[in-house]
């Protein structure tokens, strides 16, 4: 069974055209960004669009396959573990 305990779910455009790498080890590493918008009415009644920006990681099989199907401006699922960077 698969534990929820780190799982997230996103659903969003990619924001710029992924960069695929090739590892000293022979791995892969794909990186992308995505936007993620959520709008809602202020006090005032206006509409307010507010988007934040996610930096995805993918390693080898994931990575390449991601690299061949993935383009900017494309709407994409993706769905991972969260992990915090500063």
């Amino acid at each position: 069974m698969q534990t929820l305990a780190n799982k997230v779910q996103l659903i969003g455009r990619i924001g710029m055209t992924p960069e695929l790498k090739e590892l000293a080890n022979g791995g892969k590493m794909l990186r992308m960004s995505i936007a993620t918008d959520a709008s809602y009415k202020d006090a005032e009644g206006k509409r307010v669009q507010d988007t934040t920006w996610h930096t995805l990681v993918a390693w080898n099989k994931t990575a390449e396959l991601a690299g061949k199907l993935c383009t900017k401006g494309r709407q994409i699922a993706a769905e991972g573990a969260l992990i915090n960077r500063q």
